[in-house]
């Protein structure tokens, strides 16, 4: 059974229509969603065209851009609603507005999602949502047929229900888990879950059940893998919630996890693809670096050559240009690595800066007990925020990081007693190519901490300081326990 939660007995690819007027992202978005093995993709330029000659009706569903010259996307939702009823539509957009959400909303779009922004992988975000709308339109079908299809839809569900007893033994399992998992109920119940789990993931499966029952704390999106009875291993990601009897004493666990295999083998897709690119990137790179050095023995042998001043002052700006263009090149080399690793939990304070601070710099950190969950380049914002303040600041003496909560969320705060931030350079601090430096230090600062859902603003006041706030959301800090 796959993550869509279809029926095991169909196997055919998912049948997508995708219509934009931009041929190489008909063709990139093509081969990504074909890769995964579990969609056919038939593409078109044009909406009018689309009406004309395709067999709307015969697909899965239809993914479409928005800005197109002969029809945009809304008219064409509206037309296929008008004329063909329900078929999942997703609008696939390369920028859009509130409005145009609210429309296609209005107008029965299933999904909109936009073709670039924080999210590393529009592609796999589109297979998903792809598959939910799918799944939600086999689902509502199935719905309108017998009650004995309707039983046999819902025990083929993809997510299997679940409780334990206090010793980890299952006191129930939904039926489906036969369909998921391929044992019938009577071979699960009274027996350990730790017998079905895969033995790498069973220590952080047992640290989770262990804190329910415990201390009473629920978990979402646990992801492990769960032995099938064939012996194959399948990836499911897991909730669960202790129970209480009448007295508020924990009895035991519910839970519901469901299958993310296909999830898990776009994600591996995507890791390949990845590889392959910054491999070519890494070459391309390491050859325009030695390009650049030879150039920059060719200036250092014209200068010595050289008597007119004139042509010296020419030399000396090329060489200026070169040293730009090799600080771009090796920032390529940073930014490629965004990313990459999975996000982890890290105490904060060792990721504030401790060496090679002059000692005409005072650091005052109040940051005690604190982790936050972020991309492991973590330590690369506060560097670059040290070096902000250093660089820009004049006579920078002071910094302070200090913490607040503000509701659920956490707030850190980042602030020096330099010169600041003019209110003309606020809004575009962040963005690549400020500074007078290689004019990406703040715009890594920002890419980091988005990869995670942290966002960070300057506050300060121009001739007092400079004053970053960095927003942490309530799922993305806690109090790190004692060490």
């Amino acid at each position: 059974m796959t993550e869509t939660g279809l029926e095991s007995e169909n196997i055919k690819p998912i049948s997508i229509l995708f219509v934009d007027d931009e041929p190489e992202i008909l063709n990139i978005t093509k081969i990504f969603l074909e890769e995964t093995g579990d969609f056919v993709v038939d593409t078109i330029t044009s909406a009018v065209d689309a009406l004309k000659s395709s067999p709307i009706q015969s697909y899965d569903a239809i993914v479409s851009d928005y800005l197109m010259p002969d029809m945009d996307g809304i008219a064409f939702l509206k037309i296929i609603r008008e004329e063909y009823g329900y078929i999942p539509f997703i609008l696939f957009i390369g920028h859009g507005c509130e409005e145009i959400v609210i429309e296609a909303i209005n107008n029965g779009a299933d999904f909109y999602l936009q073709k670039s922004g924080t999210s590393k992988s529009p592609f796999a975000e589109l297979a998903y949502r792809i598959k939910q709308a799918v799944k939600k339109k086999r689902a509502e079908e199935k719905l309108r047929k017998s009650e004995e299809k309707f039983r046999s839809f819902v025990e083929n569900a993809n997510e299997i229900v679940f409780s334990l007893n206090p010793d980890g033994t299952f006191s129930y399992i939904s039926p489906n888990c036969f369909s998921i998992l391929g044992h019938n109920p009577i071979e699960i119940i009274g027996k350990s879950s730790k017998i079905f789990i895969h033995p790498d993931d069973l220590q952080e499966n047992l640290k989770v059940f262990n804190m329910a029952i415990k201390n009473g704390e629920s978990a979402t999106g646990v992801e492990y893998r769960i032995q099938h009875k064939n012996g194959n291993y399948r990836w499911h990601s897991q909730s669960i919630v202790p129970v209480r009897d009448i007295n508020g004493n924990i009895v035991g666990v519910q839970g519901i996890c469901h299958d993310i295999t296909g999830r898990k083998k776009i994600e591996a897709a995507l890791r390949k693809a990845n590889r392959q690119l910054n491999l070519l990137t890494s070459i391309t790179r390491h050859d325009i670096l030695n390009k650049i050095t030879t150039i920059y023995g060719y200036l250092e042998i014209a200068e010595m050559e050289v008597k007119n001043h004139q042509i010296s002052e020419y030399l000396q700006k090329m060489k200026e240009t070169t040293k730009e263009i090799q600080s771009q090149i090796e920032f390529t080399s940073i930014y490629e690595n965004l990313g990459v690793q999975e996000p982890q939990w890290i105490t904060l304070e060792t990721a504030l800066p401790h060496l090679s601070i002059p000692s005409s710099v005072s650091i005052i950190a109040e940051v005690k007990n604190i982790d936050i969950f972020a991309d492991p380049m973590l330590e690369k914002v506060f560097f670059n925020l040290f070096d902000n303040s250093l660089r820009h600041g004049k006579n920078v003496s002071t910094i302070r990081i200090t913490t607040h909560q503000s509701g659920d969320n956490l707030v850190i705060i980042w602030e020096d007693n330099g010169i600041g931030v003019s209110d003309e350079e606020k809004d575009n601090i962040f963005e690549p190519g400020i500074g007078a430096n290689t004019g990406f230090g703040m715009f890594l600062v920002r890419e980091i901490l988005l990869l995670t859902g942290i966002r960070i603003r300057e506050t300060g006041v121009y001739g007092k300081g400079a004053r970053f706030e960095i927003m942490v959301p309530k799922a993305g800090w806690k109090y790190a326990q004692n060490q």
